[in-house]
């Protein structure tokens, strides 16, 4: 059978798409997964999908195939009849991964900067909170009576579990491929007291595409090790509205998964913990903030001890100018970046 993988965002998707590269020949089946040149287009989509009904055993993944998070998964509707009509007749399987809301907006508003977005926080939450496909019990809803499916496949993304394993079970893979000592995981995210300067940063004038690229990569790869995980972009009272707001629809998710996979509902149940725990510390949104200015000294120092550069003043001087010009904090990680990146 013909399984589709929608996602959705911050689920694991990219790294569930490496371990299918992966596995390819390893069991012949049609491999499918996101390509930078593909058509984005509705034409685009709907050529894309049309080419699975000639491969009965294909595995067609992408993650922005029911549209984008930032606007609520506006275009999730239209994208499910067109599936409907491009795998008329055929059966299929179509596999989405969710996550509470209070642990997966946080997070998509992060990789939004890490993709160059420079909107504040509060106006993200602002401008997305009403979108009613954020309830995922209505987005399942959505995609059970427009998809065509034979069944539609909801799984729990959570923090302990390992959703490449847990595709190749369900898709009937057996078990994925492994890099080095750890499983696959690629598309680290930021941390909440590092998206003010990396915003900071792809806001200078000076700054292009390809600059913001190598950002990115800078605070993933050298920065992101060691930087606190333990803090949200959103202040304690958008963390509280965000609960308020999306509690009952996980439980409503919940007990639809108990009447066909009561397995999966428990671990839907436990997930429910999620929405007891206390707000997370807020990791600042501007450059005067205490936490922000720490963080770019620690980047700053980080970025200064991958040049060799030895100077026990060093600290000081950072901490001085940090307190001095908190201004002129993005063009310091401006140069230190470039320089480490020589």
């Amino acid at each position: 059978m013909i399984a589709v993988h929608a996602g959705l965002h911050k689920t694991g998707s990219s790294s569930i798409q490496v371990a299918l590269e992966l596995a390819r020949n390893r069991n012949g089946r049609c491999v499918i997964t996101p390509n930078p040149t593909d058509d984005r287009t509705e034409q685009g989509w709907a050529d894309r999908t049309k080419a699975l009904a000639d491969s009965p055993d294909a595995i067609f993944s992408d993650e922005s195939l029911l549209g984008s998070p930032y606007d609520g998964y506006q275009a999730a509707p239209q994208r499910a009849s067109l599936l409907r009509n491009a795998l008329r007749g055929v059966p299929y399987q179509l596999i989405v991964y969710v996550r509470p809301q209070l642990d997966w907006l946080p997070s998509v508003y992060l990789q939004g900067v890490q993709e160059g977005r420079t909107i504040a926080a509060e106006r993200f939450w602002t401008g997305i909170k009403d979108e009613p496909l954020l309830e995922w019990s209505r987005l399942l809803d959505v995609l059970r009576k427009e998809s065509g499916a034979e069944r539609v496949v909801v799984r729990a993304h959570t923090r302990s579990r390992d959703a490449v394993a847990d595709f190749f079970k369900v898709c009937g893979l057996g078990k994925p491929p492994r890099i080095g000592k750890g499983m696959i995981r690629i598309n680290a995210s930021i941390a909440a007291d590092q998206a003010p300067l990396l915003m900071a940063l792809n806001e200078l004038p000076e700054v292009g595409f390809d600059q913001r690229v190598q950002f990115r990569r800078v605070f993933q790869q050298i920065l992101a090790p060691g930087a606190s995980l333990d803090l949200s972009p959103f202040p304690e009272s958008v963390q509280r509205e965000i609960a308020e707001r999306f509690r009952n629809d996980w439980q409503i998710l919940t007990d639809s998964v108990v009447g066909y996979d009561p397995e999966e509902a428990q671990v839907f149940q436990n997930e429910s913990q999620r929405w007891l725990e206390q707000p997370r510390l807020f990791g600042g949104a501007t450059l005067d903030d205490s936490a922000i200015q720490q963080e770019a000294l620690r980047a700053l120092h980080v970025l200064s001890l991958k040049q060799d550069v030895e100077d026990p003043s060093l600290l000081k001087r950072l901490i001085t100018k940090i307190r001095d010009d908190p201004g002129g904090l993005p063009q310091a990680l401006l140069r230190a970046v470039r320089r480490s990146s020589k």
